[in-house]
């Protein structure tokens, strides 16, 4: 019995390695969701791991944020070519953008006023096998 468990276990994990298994790559609207997880969890480290990291790093005052809610969050659809602005990151393979409304929940003195904000997400892809990376965001 106890070489029957060491073998389905070993399978297990072996079966998880492989391409295409226990991988799933984000999507566009997950890689966004995530971002507000971390930015609800004042995780500047996680918020950081989503975008690419030549984007400008300004303060982020997390500490003067009660609450950010993401309340909807959509790809959008049939994206033009000349949507892309090429100064984020040049000749991406696959890129999209994400409309997002979120509520923030700020304390005196933080940049957000508490309200409702509309933004915008343009994300890229290096490769089909890549998970979506943040270049660029603001309001719409």
């Amino acid at each position: 019995m106890k070489k029957c468990t060491w073998f389905i276990l070993i399978t297990a994990i072996l079966a998880a390695l492989l391409p295409g298994h226990g991988n799933k790559l984000m999507t566009a609207e997950e890689t966004v969701q995530k971002y507000f997880d971390y930015w609800n969890e004042k995780d500047e480290q996680g918020m950081r791991s989503l975008e690419y990291e030549k984007i400008p790093q300004g303060e982020r005052q997390l500490d003067l944020l009660n609450s950010v809610k993401l309340d909807n969050c959509i790809e959008r659809e049939n994206i033009d070519k000349s949507d892309w602005c090429q100064p984020w990151y040049p000749d991406p393979y696959d890129f999209t953008c994400v409309d997002t409304t979120f509520i923030v929940n700020a304390k005196e003195g933080s940049v957000f006023s508490s309200g409702t904000y509309y933004y915008n997400f343009w994300l890229v892809r290096e490769s089909k096998d890549l998970d979506w990376i943040i270049v660029s965001f603001g309001m719409c």
